[in-house]
């Protein structure tokens, strides 16, 4: 590495709040705006971060597993949108609220996959997210 490349290695880890912070940054961009996106009131941004926190360990485990970085992207994106459908099912379901995240996101995923979400077109997307969902249920039925 470069001292010029160094430098901004390191300006680039010290936004973050740890190394593992760094690691997901570096593979998905965006993930500090996913509860924003996820928003449907301002109240649902405290939701949000907890979900994120939910995830991120899985999200920390499929990198550390040498997954590909196609399929890692697959996998976050098809992520933010279980989040997405986890915040929306919180407005029609207020009760869920009260609720640990990491109860709701293991009876959201199952071994078939994950709940129905609006935003999928396809049947090879479907089977993308379900994918997604049994990896997650699998890791939460291992270490929750």
């Amino acid at each position: 590495m470069t001292p010029v490349s160094t430098a901004i290695s390191r300006a680039a880890r010290s936004q973050f709040s740890s190394p593992e912070e760094s690691v997901l940054h570096s593979y998905c961009a965006d993930l500090s705006d996913w509860p924003a996106c996820w928003e449907v009131t301002h109240d649902d941004d405290h939701y949000g971060q907890q979900i994120l926190a939910e995830l991120k360990p899985f999200m920390l485990s499929l990198i550390y597993n040498g997954v590909a970085e196609m399929q890692l992207q697959q996998h976050f994106a098809n992520l933010r949108l279980l989040g997405s459908e986890m915040v929306r099912a919180s407005h029609i379901n207020p009760h869920l609220r009260q609720r640990a995240v990491g109860e709701l996101i293991a009876e959201y995923v199952d071994e078939e996959g994950g709940p129905l979400c609006r935003e999928l077109r396809s049947d090879s997307e479907r089977d993308s997210f379900d994918s997604t969902c049994r990896l997650l249920h699998r890791y939460f039925k291992n270490t929750h």
